[in-house]
């Protein structure tokens, strides 16, 4: 048996000799960390998921490999033409000239992404890449890891096990922390409501406040507070070297305005934008299709074809060749738009009545945008809930996406279904329930 084994053995044997200590206990904390900030209609499992490092830099290796071989198809198979990409992805905003003046065609920047996955035993199977620093999520994985780092079971089984948890806060302060950026001034925008001009949330000021208690050089920026000088921007009165944007590259232009001087600071390279906004091609999940597809593998080596089988299910574009076997086979597979966040435009057939999958099929082919994917058969893990006071146990699926920060893993966003659930694991609300991840080694 695996130190990994063993300790999800001795957890759940935690849980069932001091059940009543533990329900009492993480009954509190659930109000506790209701008032903090972690949404009550989240379905909480009470046990996180172990890796070992072996399984960690495994994992680390796959990923990357994986999220390289999507950089590369702009390259690969357009050449960067950017009248090709634009013409092929759908995406006329990136002949704009506040891209083609300021960002060169350059699809291997350092950047962010979170690619969703399933991970079991010793297999990797990503549904899409997420290849964008609009990725978020950050304060909600931090308040779940702080809510594990006071279950009863982890206190007590580190007397064990050395358990480390996985923050993607220090991720993003390691990342920071490279060569590359130490000792730069970094400004954080944040997404905003094109409506309202007012934010989301507040995760981008909970981010900026926790990676300032790193050491990080790092402001929440505001536009209308920043000044511009000789292609340069101030904020606070220090030159801003870099600039992280908690949102993907398609908002930009509804923000061109307030976003102009950094532009044009970027572009006369007097700052550095972690993912220049051509991650509107990167997180559009077109771009899967071309890794899956036959007709272009000729573009992939025989070892690179053999790698994306293993960890890409069947994905194509969306078209009218592909209607019937979509209509025969509903129950086996799932409809996504390119570009789409939080599980909105995102149609599972089994999910679905056979009325309402053939709208989202006329719908699809409408736009001309869509993929069809054939649904990942991961197998269903055994989780405990909270439930009415008491722990439960209940078969659920459960998605693991790595946060990488130019290349390097920093934490999970772990999703899972509610038993009896759904396999649409969406990052906001519907029948969705969150855990996170401890690195884990015995002490022996």
């Amino acid at each position: 048996m695996s130190v990994r084994q063993q300790v999800e053995k001795d957890f759940v044997q935690f849980l069932e000799d001091h059940s009543k200590e533990v329900t009492k206990a993480l009954s509190s904390m659930t109000k506790e960390y209701a008032l903090k900030g972690l949404p009550q209609d989240f379905r909480l499992p009470i046990m996180p998921r172990f890796f070992t490092d072996l399984e960690l830099a495994q994992l680390e290796q796959t990923t990357n490999q994986f999220l390289a071989l999507v950089r590369s198809v702009p390259q690969r198979i357009f050449k960067n033409d950017i009248e090709k990409i634009s013409v092929e992805f759908g995406l006329p905003e990136l002949k704009a000239k506040w891209i083609t003046d300021y960002f060169p065609p350059d699809f291997n920047t350092i950047g962010w992404a979170r690619p969703d996955a399933y991970v079991w035993e010793d297999n990797v199977q990503f549904m899409e890449q997420n290849l964008t620093t609009g990725i978020g999520g950050f304060s909600f994985v931090e308040l779940v890891n702080r809510f594990f780092e006071e279950h009863p079971a982890i206190l007590q089984l580190r007397a064990k096990y050395d358990l480390q948890p996985l923050s993607v806060i220090e991720g993003i302060r390691n990342f920071f922390n490279e060569p590359t950026f130490r000792g730069k001034q970094v400004g954080y925008l944040d997404a905003i409501v094109p409506e309202t001009g007012r934010v989301y949330d507040m995760e981008g000021s909970f981010l900026v406040d926790e990676l300032k208690k790193r050491g990080a050089l790092i402001h929440y920026f505001e536009t209308e507070h920043a000044t511009s000088k000789n292609d340069k921007v101030y904020f606070d009165g220090k030159h801003i070297e870099v600039f992280l944007r908690n949102f993907p590259g398609d908002l930009i232009s509804a923000r061109l305005k307030d976003l102009m001087p950094i532009l044009k600071s970027c572009g006369a390279r007097n700052c550095f934008m972690v993912e220049t906004p051509y991650d509107l091609v990167l997180m559009n999940k077109l771009i899967l299709a071309y890794l899956s597809d036959e007709k272009y593998r000729h573009y992939f080596s025989k070892s690179e074809s053999d790698f994306l089988d293993k960890v890409l299910p069947w994905t194509r574009r969306f078209n009218s060749e592909l209607v019937s076997v979509a209509e025969r086979e509903k129950n086996n597979f799932v409809l996504k738009k390119g570009i789409g966040w939080q599980g909105r435009q995102v149609v599972m057939g089994a999910n679905s009545s056979v009325d309402d999958w053939k709208g989202a099929i006329a719908n699809a082919l409408r736009d001309g945008d869509w993929i069809l994917q054939k649904v990942i058969e991961a197998p269903l893990v055994e989780m405990p809930f909270l439930v009415d006071g008491e722990i439960k146990f209940g078969e659920v699926y459960q998605i693991s996406a790595p946060f990488m920060f130019a290349g390097k893993l920093g934490g999970f966003s772990c999703r899972n279904s509610v038993p009896g659930g759904s396999k649409l694991l969406a990052m906001q609300g519907g029948q969705t329930g969150r855990t996170t991840v401890y690195k884990v080694g015995s002490k022996t």
